[in-house]
């Protein structure tokens, strides 16, 4: 080997050194045997070697949990990419959704910080970013925002292949980021996503060349700041019982002319960001402010979206105009999101 790296004593959950009389020891194997290799793996991971190292079965257990958040992370983008060809389905980088370019960038910058978290041997930082990045900023925001892209739009449309070409690129990237660490998980992911062997013989992934203009960046700060509050005044409302799932609301966003002018472009696509079925904005003197309202018109079957163009058809009743569209016309057409 190259280099050694030495680290602190390994000792029991309340600090205490390990000993058969205690009977406080924990055998690797029984992990290994119980859990298998790579939550013992990622426990190492991500504990911070400099001091002592302690183990015990709550905290594999914790390590179990955020292997299985990252894990049921990997599965969602291989699921779906599933049906995706690159060579023949990868969208140009100019004609991608700009939420799509947005993520991809994110990861890209993610890829570099891991990069260098990894040359410095700061594995306890490394993965804590990977674990709240899959749960957080892909499970919690991204992911959930393109479900209805990637379910509901025409299975060749632009806007549904603008996002897998986007998982695409994360899928492989975040395969090369957890492999010295899941080298199971991800030589198995790696499998499932190439023709190729040996995950360990790839060098870090090479994104396209994308960047976003100075409003794009301004407005997902203006989101990041919104979006806290949306979800804040959202629970309320179904902690008060008036609401279930966030679908079932509409939202009124007022804000000073800055934030207004910054969010007008994007008004028509705005609820697909927030999950919510629709939203209108209005310009005030005033600090930020969200109203929340339940929708009055019926949930369609296909998508979830309470619309008042639910009924309407006669032939497609239970279905919205967006997914009659989407079925048996043209299809709709998003720039953003």
């Amino acid at each position: 080997f190259k280099g050694l790296l030495t680290h602190g004593f390994v000792v029991d959950g309340n600090g205490h050194k390990m000993s058969k009389s205690k009977g406080n020891v924990i055998s690797p194997q029984k992990i290994t045997d119980q859990y298998g290799a790579d939550i013992l793996r990622l426990w190492v991971a991500m504990t911070d070697y400099s001091g002592e190292l302690n183990i015990s079965d709550e905290i594999i257990k914790r390590s179990a949990d955020a292997y299985r958040r990252l894990r049921n992370t990997l599965r969602f983008l291989s699921a779906n990419t599933n049906d995706f060809n690159s060579t023949i389905m990868m969208t140009d980088p100019k004609n991608l959704l700009l939420i799509d370019r947005h993520a991809i960038s994110t990861v890209r910058d993610l890829q570099n910080e891991i990069i260098s978290l990894y040359e410095n041997y700061e594995f306890h930082h490394l993965t804590k970013k990977l674990v709240a990045f899959c749960s957080e900023d892909l499970g919690g925001f991204y992911l959930d925002i393109i479900k209805d892209r990637l379910y509901t739009m025409k299975e060749d449309s632009l806007e549904r292949r603008s996002a897998q070409t986007a998982l695409y690129h994360i899928t492989h990237s975040l395969t090369r980021m957890i492999a010295p660490i899941l080298s199971f998980t991800a030589e198995e992911l790696w499998q499932n996503l190439t023709s190729k062997k040996n995950i360990f013989k790839e060098s870090w992934y090479v994104f396209p060349e994308i960047n976003l203009n100075a409003d794009e960046i301004k407005f997902w700060q203006c989101i990041d700041k919104i979006l806290p509050i949306v979800n804040k005044n959202i629970e309320d409302e179904r902690e008060r019982g008036n609401i279930g799932s966030s679908l079932e609301c509409s939202l009124v966003i007022s804000c000073n002319s800055d934030w207004f002018k910054l969010l007008q472009p994007y008004r028509d696509e705005l609820h697909y960001i927030f999950i919510v079925s629709k939203i209108a904005l209005e310009e005030t003197r005033d600090q930020l402010k969200v109203s929340v309202k339940k929708q009055a018109y019926l949930k369609c079957d296909r998508c979830w979206h309470f619309e008042e163009s639910v009924g309407v058809n006669s032939q497609h009743s239970s279905i919205c105009s967006r997914c009659i569209s989407n079925l048996f016309g043209e299809g709709e057409k998003r720039k953003y999101v």
